[in-house]
């Protein structure tokens, strides 16, 4: 209980300095907007999207993702000059319903190798799982694994990048297991404590804010929420609700990201770039 506590202590502190240090900074350095449709303009248009200080990333990418786009994100959110940077951070789409990408994991991946920092990335997604396809791996044990067993969190992951990138895979729900149960757990809590002692930085690829009421325990120990809309595709309305979502439970979005999908995340080879 003592090393939770220590934990949850660390993580308020480190939302404190976020707040109180990347304020003032947001519109020159974490404010990056990329219009190439005039469908972006309208997404976060209105004075809680557009103003609002604590939105420290806002890209559009209209050809999927490139490494052109990772980089942006990871320098926006992680490496800017002069700001706080997160530690943990939890990436969602904005709609329930919305195809895997693979925002996250190529977020993690570059950011490991940038900063030569240990990066775990968590598959949160434990009814939907994807980021093993992505990096081409079983999915086995992993978070269901971690939460439900004993042993230290490196039983439960995948060194993708050797003393840099682990993956902890989302693991297979037993039939009858509800996801929602487990991702409200005091057991998560305990790993998720664990990862934050463990890891440079941990990064949660979660389920919609509007899906599931899972989002107060994931966003227990992170910095903050980036979302992910997609043009034409996210309303205006999910996007809000969305964020409004995020603040109840205590936490904040700081970044949004508006993203065209891959047309397949799956069968690409380890290192996209």
């Amino acid at each position: 209980m003592s090393q939770m506590f220590e934990v949850l202590h660390q993580v308020q502190q480190e939302r404190l300095l976020l707040q109180s240090k990347s304020a003032p900074k947001t519109n020159s350095h974490n404010v990056e907007v990329l219009r190439r449709a005039e469908k972006d303009n309208e997404l976060f248009g209105g004075d809680e999207f557009g103003r609002d200080r604590s939105i420290e990333i806002q890209s559009s990418f209209t050809n999927g993702l490139d490494q052109d786009g990772t980089n942006r994100i990871v320098q926006r959110l992680f490496l800017a000059p002069g700001i706080a940077a997160p530690k943990a951070v939890v990436f969602c789409n904005v709609e329930p319903n919305c195809a895997p990408n693979s925002i996250c994991a190529r977020v993690a991946d570059l950011l490991s190798r940038q900063t030569r920092s240990s990066v775990c990335i968590v598959d949160a997604k434990v009814s939907r799982p994807s980021l093993h396809h992505y990096f081409a791996t079983e999915n086995r044990r992993g978070l269901v694994g971690a939460i439900l067993e004993s042993g230290p969190l490196v039983d439960f992951t995948r060194s993708l990048v050797p003393g840099l990138l682990q993956l902890m895979s989302a693991g297979v729900l037993s039939p009858g297991m509800e996801a929602s149960t487990l991702l409200t757990s005091a057991r998560l809590r305990t790993r998720m404590a664990e990862m934050r002692q463990s890891y440079n930085y941990v990064l949660w690829d979660a389920p919609s804010p509007l899906a599931a009421p899972t989002i107060s325990a994931l966003t227990a120990f992170a910095n903050g929420v980036v979302l992910i809309a997609e043009p034409g595709a996210t309303s205006q309305q999910a996007a809000r609700e969305a964020k409004a979502a995020v603040e109840a439970v205590g936490s904040r979005v700081i970044g949004f990201i508006l993203h065209r999908p891959e047309i397949s995340l799956f069968n690409r080879s380890r290192n996209p770039y």
